[in-house]
């Protein structure tokens, strides 16, 4: 199943993966995206030690009917090495366990302290922070319900420097019922739709800083004031950046501006390591920077300008200069912060006058 994808919805756009409920219009209300998303059922948490221990034939039995009984879903359980709830959970340190009751399945084992947010307490958070009248624009549920989202457009579109075309900032709220992570509320532009967009959009929060955490201790609900008063600033920050992109898109680059930046965005190997190697890799890294910068379609609206070489400069980073693998390439250009880039704006704010 496509990114572990079990239900959800998406409006007028469907999901990359083509799975889920398309709906044309948006949901009135955070109950009827939850039932659009098929987020109806809410967790449970279990003692378990309350469990009662079976035989290993009693249980492979009842996999056997659960599979029979709910479909789909319990086979892939299942194949996964799914454990019935009736069988004894086997742990050191933890106490409880959460249960979703419309299937059985048994989400994570948790600690005493464990407090629940559940997904109907999920579009109330949102509801709270956006006011009345939020707009879901995707909802839903993986790994058979371990991890829940809910994904609303804030009605704050912006438009960049030299960019006609409106930008949707959304905000999410990512949910783990398997105790593995924090109930975190947070500023994205990844429209969230399966498990990977939910690893993305949490580690864009965790790379930006631009997220609340509701941990999963005491009583969670009691933070939403705290949240609104953090998504406030975030907001301000989205702001910051808005001027920032006004403000280079106003500085103009000439030929020898674009020279001293490429020299020292792309320095010369140091005289004790110089090569012919190394001066042949120097060059022909410059020039597909140049050629980011002067030819790309994707550089073309800000050419000419300060904030031309941060766009050509993030393409670079992002997607021309080497790596070892695909992997190190998500991790550079989405996953962890890239002081490189940091760098670049640096420069950029140096040799631009």
């Amino acid at each position: 199943m496509a990114a572990y994808f079990e239900s959800g919805f998406s409006v007028r756009k469907p999901m990359w993966h083509g799975l889920g409920t398309v709906a044309d219009e948006y949901p009135k209300d955070w109950e009827q995206a939850r039932e659009w998303a098929g987020l109806m059922w809410e967790p449970e948490l279990w003692d378990a030690a309350a469990r009662r221990p079976i035989t290993k034939e009693q249980a492979d039995a009842e996999v056997a009917a659960q599979v029979a009984s709910a479909g789909a879903w319990a086979k892939d359980a299942a194949a996964a090495g799914w454990v019935p709830p009736s069988l004894q959970w086997e742990c050191a340190n933890e106490v409880k366990m959460v249960v979703r009751p419309d299937t059985g399945m048994v989400l994570g084992p948790v600690s005493d302290e464990f407090g629940l947010v559940g997904n109907q307490s999920m579009g109330q958070i949102i509801e709270a922070i956006l006011g009345a009248g939020a707009q879901f624009e995707t909802a839903g549920s993986v790994r058979q319900g371990r991890n829940v989202w809910a994904l609303a457009k804030l009605d704050e579109p912006y438009k960049v420097a030299g960019d006609d075309s409106d930008t949707w900032p959304f905000i999410a709220l990512l949910n783990a019922h398997d105790g593995t992570g924090a109930c975190k509320v947070l500023l994205t532009q990844v429209r969230v739709v399966c498990w990977n967009t939910i690893q993305m959009a949490s580690k864009e929060g965790d790379r930006t800083g631009r997220q609340f955490s509701f941990r999963h201790v005491g009583k969670p609900m009691e933070r939403i004031e705290d949240a609104k008063m953090a998504l406030r600033g975030l907001r301000d920050e989205a702001k910051e950046w808005q001027e920032l992109a006004k403000a280079l898109f106003g500085m103009p680059v000439d030929e020898a501006t674009l020279n001293h930046f490429v020299a020292e965005f792309i320095p010369d190997p140091p005289e004790e390591l110089r090569t012919d190697r190394r001066v042949a890799n120097v060059a022909k890294a410059r020039n597909a920077f140049r050629y980011l910068y002067l030819d790309a379609v994707t550089c073309e609206a800000h050419r000419g300008t300060a904030l031309g070489l941060l766009d050509a400069s993030t393409e670079y980073l992002d997607y021309v200069r080497g790596v070892r693998s695909d992997d190190s390439r998500l991790t550079r250009s989405m996953l962890r912060p890239e002081p490189q880039k940091a760098r670049a704006l640096n420069i950029i704010r140096k040799v631009v006058k």
